[in-house]
């Protein structure tokens, strides 16, 4: 099972790793954004409460995460 969830994680992964390199690239984010971190950071308000049995954050938020998320590696000005 956790070779099922590893496998599952790495697929998501990596086309989020990707666009935020992209976005890195195109000046949308922070020079030196470190791509893996800000995915762990995504995933990890999904991930952490499912470990401790807890809901997850409800899908009419997702938008609100990713903007709070993304305004810590936004370029300066854009916040």
């Amino acid at each position: 099972m956790a070779s099922d969830i590893s496998v599952r994680f790495a697929s998501y992964r990596k086309p989020l790793e990707a666009r935020i390199g992209r976005s890195i690239e195109a000046g949308e984010l922070r020079p030196g954004t470190n791509p893996g971190r800000l995915v762990d950071l995504l995933m990890g308000t999904i991930a952490l409460p499912l470990l401790f049995f807890q809901e997850p954050p409800a899908v009419d938020e997702a938008d609100m995460i990713v903007d709070q998320v993304l305004s810590g590696f936004a370029v300066s000005g854009d916040t």
